[in-house]
């Protein structure tokens, strides 16, 4: 059901302005990959597929979407999140369905060069550990973008503020 009368949340233009700041910095977001979303209440504004983070202050490039049918959607094996968004013709992102497990109200995904060079490399995990000792972080092993990688990190998350894919993606909330 689409809401013409949605209200956009408090932090939005915070959430726009750090978008196009990680946008900016091509060591941390490549084209259109990498994410943000901020939580209001029931919605989920995120990223829409396809959008550059770069660009968050001069386009329409979130997209709200209804949490719970996002639960709803993923729990009955599915993917495509378009009946849960609540405005616009914007699609949500691939990962909207990552950003909906997590529990912080902003969430902020990259996708690291550093991260990445010291991912590709051999025995970076136990390299990892060593580095990031005393830091409350997760590696989870590669899965294919959506809901494979979300399940993979819903079974390794307890509110971590920094989760390492074995693909060098990051996510860290505020």
């Amino acid at each position: 059901m689409k809401k013409s009368n949605l209200t956009e949340p408090y932090d939005i233009d915070e959430l726009r302005a750090i978008s196009h700041r990680l946008g900016s910095d091509i060591t941390l977001i490549q084209g259109a990959g990498g994410n943000t979303s901020v939580k209001d209440g029931h919605v989920l504004w995120v990223k829409a597929s396809g959008k550059w983070l770069v660009n968050a202050e001069s386009q329409d490039i979130m997209v709200p979407v209804d949490l719970p049918v996002v639960q709803n959607i993923l729990k009955a094996g599915g993917s495509d999140f378009n009946e849960a968004t609540l405005t616009g013709i914007l699609r949500p992102s691939i990962e909207t369905s990552l950003h909906c497990q997590m529990n912080q109200h902003v969430v902020i995904h990259v996708h690291s060069v550093n991260a990445i060079a010291w991912n590709v490399q051999l025995g970076a995990k136990k390299r990892l550990q060593k580095l990031l000792s005393g830091i409350d972080w997760r590696y989870i092993p590669y899965a294919q973008p959506g809901a494979p990688l979300t399940s993979q990190i819903a079974r390794a998350y307890s509110n971590q503020r920094i989760i390492l894919t074995s693909k060098a993606a990051l996510y860290h909330d505020s």
